[in-house]
């Protein structure tokens, strides 16, 4: 039997496993991915910094509630050591084989403490807040009350959940929210909360609450109402994010499939709903394809642009192509560790993986200390190296899209010094990193995304997957879980067949 071609479009986390799956699971099928970069990863890519190794931003992975993407995952990069993690109920009913223990090889997931904060009023927060002695000197009696009135406020009258703060509201309280949500929600979605689709909050809060916090302060590492405790750790591989993408990569590569980078489709032309022709630029050639399948991660609102299809309704076209995305700057700096460790700020902060900066002053949201992922990731003949890297958020037309390398870091010195973060002798080093379509938003035409979906469920043969094609704020394990999905969904179609 011919093997039927399925053509993936971006080779980060949902296409490759996407891929994976078809290959593992299946002979029937001849897998191709075109990605338009020079290496895999996707948004979770791990890039060379001159010596040293860094992600694109805040990468991790740990046991959730996907299983099959697990098994998948602990079977490539098995946990340093098995006997060391502690399973809540929950995980233990989606309980993954973790595999051999290898702590001599590369290929496997160091276990991380997860330790942040939130800076509020020059204050640093545990996060997540735990409600002990410090947090409640550092909130202060008056904030406190304010806390406690208008958290029974909501208790005895939810308001209308019709955007993302009152979704807040309804779970923490106005107060509580003003100080430890609104301004980093802000600076990630580019507009105030009050005009933002609670789907982001039920995408990225979840269930989470002010009544949980209490629960998890008198229940630790219980289960609550079956919902896990957060996480006290954290897994990641010896040589960033980006290496599970490489041994995906790999191994796809093994089993027959193709990934040809700096490639991408021009063109996607239809008849009767059905593809009839992909016309693509691979490394430079234009040439065409017959395939059967097509599973594209790459963001809607630029797939929607490679269809030639006149019985796709204009409105339709043009609300899928202004769906806003949310791109990332990410700065990267070399920084020496005896100068920072003089800092008093920086004392409070130095064992945290990452910290998220909720103060209007600070364009930047969250600093992530690299230091604390991976010691493998950085070369430091002296012991002296401290690597940061700081996340802006941004549209095109915001006044920091415009700013030159030159502008951007005199930016950073401005506002590390605000928060004493800023060591005597300066930056040693930095990079630069722009992250095109890095969240997708939720609002403008987000508001009809499901009728906008639903407008491209006539195409049987193309699948969306990721956080680009699903237009979805999700983490990379869902992502893959999106691509596996699919992938099974191919198989089982051709089953019946």
């Amino acid at each position: 039997m011919k093997k039927k071609t399925v053509l993936i479009l971006g080779a980060g986390p949902a296409g490759l496993m996407a891929a994976y799956t078809l290959l593992t699971e299946s002979k029937d099928y001849k897998v191709i991915i075109l990605e338009k970069e020079p290496n895999v990863g996707g948004l979770s890519k791990t890039v060379n910094f001159k010596n040293d190794k860094i992600d694109y931003g805040v990468h991790f992975y740990r046991i959730s509630d996907y299983k099959e993407v697990n098994d998948i995952i602990y079977n490539l990069f098995p946990i340093e050591d098995r006997a060391s993690i502690q399973l809540t109920e929950k995980q233990k009913k989606n309980y993954v084989s973790l595999g051999n223990d290898q702590n001599n090889s590369d290929s496997i997931m160091l276990i991380n403490k997860a330790t942040s904060n939130i800076y509020f009023n020059k204050k640093f927060y545990d996060y997540p807040i735990k409600l002990n002695l410090d947090t409640i000197r550092k909130i202060g009696f008056v904030n406190l009350i304010m806390i406690g009135c208008s958290y029974l406020k909501v208790l005895i009258h939810k308001v209308e959940e019709t955007n993302l703060e009152n979704y807040y509201i309804n779970r923490y309280g106005k107060r509580f929210y003003e100080m430890f949500f609104l301004e980093y929600t802000k600076k990630v979605c580019g507009v105030h909360p009050k005009d933002i689709n609670i789907d982001w909050g039920k995408q990225r809060i979840r269930d989470t609450s002010l009544i949980n916090i209490l629960k998890e302060k008198f229940f630790s590492n219980k289960i609550i109402n079956n919902e896990p405790s957060l996480i006290n750790e954290y897994y990641y591989p010896k040589y960033g994010s980006g290496e599970i993408y490489e041994k995906l990569a790999s191994e796809i590569k093994k089993l027959g499939g193709k990934i040809i980078p700096n490639s991408y489709v021009k063109q996607i032309e239809m008849e009767a709903n059905q593809i009839s022709n992909i016309i693509y630029n691979e490394q430079g050639n234009i040439k065409n394809m017959k395939i059967d399948y097509l599973i594209s991660s790459i963001p809607l609102k630029r797939f929607i642009s490679l269809i030639k299809d006149d019985t796709l309704d204009k409105q339709v076209v043009k609300s899928i192509k202004q769906l806003p995305f949310r791109d990332l700057i990410l700065v990267n700096l070399v920084l020496s560790k005896k100068a920072m460790l003089k800092l008093e700020n920086y004392k409070k902060i130095k064992e945290n993986s990452w910290v998220f900066i909720q103060d209007p002053m600070v364009n930047f949201g969250r600093i992530k200390i690299c230091n604390n992922w991976s010691k493998y990731m950085i070369s430091d003949s002296d012991n002296d190296k401290l690597l940061l890297t700081l996340e802006y958020c941004y549209s095109k037309n915001d006044p920091i899209a415009k700013l030159s390398k030159e502008e951007l870091i005199k930016q950073v010195k401005k506002e590390l010094k605000y928060l004493d973060l800023f060591p005597k002798d300066g930056i040693k080093d930095y990079r630069i990193d722009k992250v095109k379509d890095a969240y997708p938003a939720y609002y403008g035409t987000y508001s009809n995304i499901k009728e906008l979906k639903k407008s491209l469920n006539k195409y049987t043969q193309i699948y969306f997957i990721g956080r680009g094609g699903q237009h979805q704020y999700i983490d990379m394990d869902k992502a893959m879980y999106t691509g596996l999905i699919a992938s099974k969904d191919i198989i089982k179609k051709n089953n019946y067949k």
